[in-house]
């Protein structure tokens, strides 16, 4: 998808295959795409939405990875943002001196990683580090609390990546937690970018519990952190599946997308997660009849489960404007999903 951003997944398709990642690499079977009727079992949400991806280290040190090998890459020397939000669970409980990866970009798949961010343990604290290797001297650190106080929270990452031009050795990679910046990484002698890895990666064996990660977003520009977490009012919906409504509610909706007639498709569902079997009939379905287009709903939807959403098209965006209904707290999320513990309505 080139359209907001050079990459964009939040993991509304519910499996990993829906996903716009290339493959997975998971030998001890700890990552999957989990929806929050599930992670409300352990007092957990999504940052929003229904679903998103989980990483359950269980004791072992096999690294457990979603790879990307085309919205990262770097034509030559560049600049990429990356930002992410990533949580750390109450149940997550580090090695006596774990350090490991959340984050990695590599200029030969597999073997040369050129950046490196994640999580390490200094004198009982919690830090979020990043560098040019996990193995590389000198990471910069940002301490996060304690291994009680970090737990429980979600933060968002973002990397700025500025790639060595033409061997001048001055490559720097500067990144931010929730908006503070840390110290920048210089003069760094890099390959041009071919992939991007999320997961874990060089886990202690000591290392257990819960990761989660949502909305991962790579750009020209700085994305800078979601301004509000809990919007019960607008959705701006442009990646291929959504659910920018989850719960009963009532909203308009509107769409667009630059392709040509007919080319723009937007489907609603009354679904909090995706429909399996995919028989679950469509509340709405809005086509354009010409580029450029701005395709109003011409109604006032109303649901009894939540809204889920797909888009199809060239630069295709959806505007929901939200009359009613909505999740409006991580609590909510947990009260829900402990209540309906289902992921989709029941097909009459």
């Amino acid at each position: 998808m080139a359209f907001p951003w050079i990459f964009s997944e939040n993991f509304e398709g519910g499996t990993v295959a829906s996903t716009l990642f290339n493959s997975e690499s998971d030998g001890d079977s700890i990552l999957d795409i989990a929806h929050y009727s599930e992670l409300a079992r352990q007092g957990m949400a999504p940052w929003t939405g229904s679903y998103c991806m989980r990483v359950k280290p269980n004791g072992g040190t096999t690294d457990a990875t979603l790879f990307e090998t085309d919205g990262f890459d770097t034509a030559g020397a560049g600049t990429v943002f990356v930002r992410f939000n990533v949580y750390l669970g109450k149940d997550l409980r580090f090695g006596a001196s774990d350090k490991f990866a959340i984050f990695e970009m590599e200029s030969v798949a597999n073997t040369t990683t050129e950046v490196s961010c994640g999580f390490d343990i200094s004198s009982g604290t919690v830090r979020f580090w990043v560098n040019e290797t996990r193995a590389a001297a000198a990471a910069s650190t940002l301490t996060l609390g304690t291994t009680t106080t970090a737990l429980g929270k979600w933060y968002a990452i973002e990397l700025k990546v500025v790639l060595d031009n033409a061997g001048a050795n001055d490559g720097t990679i500067d990144a931010w937690v929730n908006g503070a910046a840390l110290t920048q990484i210089a003069s760094l002698d890099q390959g041009v970018i071919v992939d991007a890895k999320f997961g874990v990666m060089g886990i202690d064996a000591g290392t257990i519990g819960t990761i989660l990660f949502d909305q991962i977003i790579a750009d020209d520009a700085q994305v800078y952190p979601a301004v509000d977490r809990f919007n019960m009012t607008n959705r701006w919906c442009v990646d291929p599946h959504n659910h920018p409504l989850i719960g009963p509610g009532k909203f308009a909706i509107a769409a667009t997308g630059t392709g040509t007639t007919g080319n723009l498709v937007v489907t609603g569902y009354d679904a909090d997660g995706v429909p399996n079997p995919a028989s679950l009939p469509p509340i709405f379905i809005l086509r354009n009849t010409a580029a450029n287009e701005m395709i109003p709903g011409h109604d006032i939807f109303e649901v009894r489960h939540g809204l889920y959403l797909t888009l199809s098209g060239t630069a295709g965006q959806a505007f929901v404007s939200i009359d009613r209904g909505g999740l409006g707290s991580e609590a909510h999320y947990v009260d829900r999903g402990l209540k309906t513990r289902t992921q989709l309505p029941r097909v009459r």
